[in-house]
C-alpha cells in the first residue's frame, strides 16, 4: 500500500469512526492503537490526525496528546462568529466572480445532496455532511482569493464538529432551503444578497446548536 493510499484510508476510517460516535468528545486518540486497528503504520495515522486537526474535529492539548474535539458554549460561539463573518464575505466575492460552469457544478452538488437526503439514504447525517461540505467548498472556490479560500476551507466543517458533540444534526430541511436561495442569488450574481443569505444560513444553524447545547446542559428533569 502506498503512503498516499494509507493516508487516505486512515483519514477515512478515523473520520468515519468519529462521526459514528465510536470515539466520543474528549476521547484520547493514540497513534499506536489506531495504527494497529487500521492496519497501517503510525505515519499515515499522524497525517490523518493532522488533517482532522485542521478540519476542527481533533484537538491537541497542552500535553501534546490528541483527542476528539469537545465543544463548550464559548467555543461554539467563537467558531460560529468566525464562520459567519468569513463565509459570508467569501460567498459575496464568489457571486461577483461566478461563471456559468461553476454555477452548474454547484447546482449538481445540491441536486446530489437532495437526491441522497430525500432518497435512499434519507437523513443519513454522514452523507448530508459530505455533500454539504462540497456545496460550501464549491462556492468558496470561486471567490478569486486563494489565501481566503485556504482559511474558509476548514470553516465549512464547523457543523461536523457540532454533530460530534451532540450526536445529531440540525434541521437539514431548513439548510437545504437556504442552499436553494443561495444558488438563486449566485445566479443573479448578487454579491450582497448572497453574502446576507450565507450569513443568515450560518446563524440559523448556530441558533439550533445553541438550543441543543442548552438541552444537553439542562438537569435531567428539565431537558
Amino acid at each position: 500500500m502506498s503512503d498516499v493510499t494509507a493516508h487516505a484510508q486512515a483519514y477515512t476510517l478515523l473520520k468515519t469512526a468519529i462521526l459514528k460516535g465510536e470515539f466520543r468528545p474528549g476521547d484520547a486518540l493514540r497513534e499506536e492503537q489506531l495504527a494497529a486497528a487500521y492496519g497501517v503504520s503510525r505515519t499515515p495515522i499522524r497525517q490523518a490526525m493532522r488533517q482532522l486537526v485542521s478540519e476542527g474535529l481533533i484537538e491537541i492539548g497542552e500535553n501534546k496528546r490528541s483527542h476528539v474535539i469537545d465543544i463548550d458554549a464559548a467555543t461554539l460561539e467563537q467558531m460560529f462568529d468566525v464562520q459567519a463573518m468569513i463565509e459570508s464575505y467569501s460567498a459575496g466575492l464568489a457571486a461577483e466572480r461566478m461563471t456559468d460552469e461553476r454555477l452548474a457544478e454547484i447546482k449538481a452538488i445540491q441536486s446530489a445532496l437532495e437526491a441522497d437526503y430525500f432518497g435512499g439514504t434519507a437523513h443519513d447525517d454522514s452523507v448530508y455532511f459530505e455533500h454539504n461540505t462540497r456545496f460550501h467548498t464549491a462556492i468558496h472556490r470561486c471567490n478569486g482569493n486563494p489565501r481566503l479560500y485556504d482559511i474558509v476551507e476548514n470553516l465549512v466543517e464547523v457543523p461536523v464538529a457540532m454533530f460530534i458533540k451532540f450526536g445529531r444534526s440540525t434541521n437539514s430541511d431548513v439548510s437545504i432551503d437556504y442552499h436553494r436561495k443561495i444558488i438563486e442569488a449566485l445566479e443573479l450574481r448578487d454579491a450582497r444578497l448572497t453574502s446576507l443569505l450565507m450569513q443568515t444560513h450560518i446563524e440559523t444553524v448556530r441558533q439550533e446548536y445553541r438550543q441543543l447545547l442548552r438541552q444537553a446542559q439542562a438537569p435531567q428533569g428539565d431537558a
